[in-house]
């Protein structure tokens, strides 16, 4: 039952999409919930429509991601987002809420967080717009000020109309943020690169798996503690997934880089159960923080009877 319902919605969703769109569509989970620029624009002449209401009405298909055992209130939100900057090209990027059962609520995911995690892990330095299925709550709008050009960020909302919707700037719907320049970092998430951080296993290993996680670690968002931070699982099949630490200025919103693997494991499926997994990799450089209990306590409800490989890493010089 559980594995077909997802699927099944899916492909119901998929029915309310013009027959000569669906080929473009279906192929959303092997993507990780990706639509590329090429895709989208087909989508848009097809529907005739513009960028916003297109989003608008992709949203169905993203809400069928989420997982909500616990309020069962399902969020969907799409992100369009581009690699570097707002003259690139522009792609868009699904994400739905995630709960865990037997766990504190403030282990959530929300879906705003998880469309914007996507679309960093694949590949994207800049976000022009986010749409929502329900109104972004203070949390999401907290969490989207770490954005690198916040201030310029457009949030899309349905009026519940067909493809009607609402546009604002986040300022407009978060006026006197608290935002990363507060604490001094200028530059924000998705911002201008850095050089390259380079991170060093106190014990080492040249597992691939290992190696995974501390190449997530090393390009994860951590400007305020320095609690650089990666995960990597490996599935029964094979694969192996990574998920980077992303902090935000106000704390709370942060991501574990476990709830960042998971997130993309979860749109990579049509099923509802949890991805079958063998092995679950941590490495951080610890600092006043550190990730290993949180990730512990997620893997607990996620991938019971699974023991986590932890390893330490510190600084060593940027290139």
């Amino acid at each position: 039952m559980m594995r077909c319902r997802r699927a099944d919605k899916f492909a119901k969703v998929l029915d309310s999409f013009p027959r000569s769109s669906r080929p473009y569509l279906e192929n959303l989970p092997r993507q990780g919930g990706k639509l590329s620029a090429k895709v989208h624009q087909e989508l848009m002449d097809q529907l005739n429509v513009p960028m916003e209401a297109l989003m608008i009405h992709l949203l169905p298909l993203a809400t069928l991601f989420s997982v909500v055992p616990v309020s069962e209130f399902p969020v969907g939100a799409i992100v369009l987002g581009g690699a570097g900057t707002s003259y690139g090209e522009m792609n868009l990027y699904l994400g739905a809420n995630m709960e865990f059962e037997h766990q504190a609520l403030q282990m959530s995911l929300h879906a705003e967080q998880s469309a914007v995690m996507s679309a960093w892990h694949n590949g994207a330095g800049y976000v022009k717009a986010v749409a929502t299925s329900e109104l972004p709550c203070g949390h999401c709008r907290q969490f989207l000020t770490e954005l690198s050009g916040w201030s310029d960020l457009i949030v899309l909302t349905s009026t519940g109309e067909e493809r009607g919707y609402r546009q604002n700037r986040l300022p407009q719907i978060l006026p006197a943020a608290f935002s990363p320049t507060d604490l001094g970092n200028e530059k924000g998430f998705m911002g201008p690169a850095k050089a390259h951080r380079k991170l060093r296993m106190v014990r080492y290993s040249d597992d691939p798996v290992v190696q995974a996680a501390l190449s997530a670690a090393e390009t994860s968002y951590a400007p305020y503690t320095g609690n650089f931070a990666g995960c990597a699982v490996k599935t029964v099949d094979g694969d192996v997934i990574s998920g980077r630490y992303m902090e935000s200025v106000a704390y709370n919103p942060s991501v574990s880089p476990l709830m960042s693997a998971v997130l993309q494991l979860n749109l990579m499926s049509l099923t509802n159960e949890p991805a079958a997994i063998s092995r679950v990799v941590l490495v951080e450089k610890t600092t006043r923080i550190r990730q290993k209990g949180f990730v512990e306590m997620l893997m607990a409800s996620w991938v019971p009877g699974v023991e986590l490989e932890y390893y330490v890493a510190r600084s060593e010089e940027t290139a």
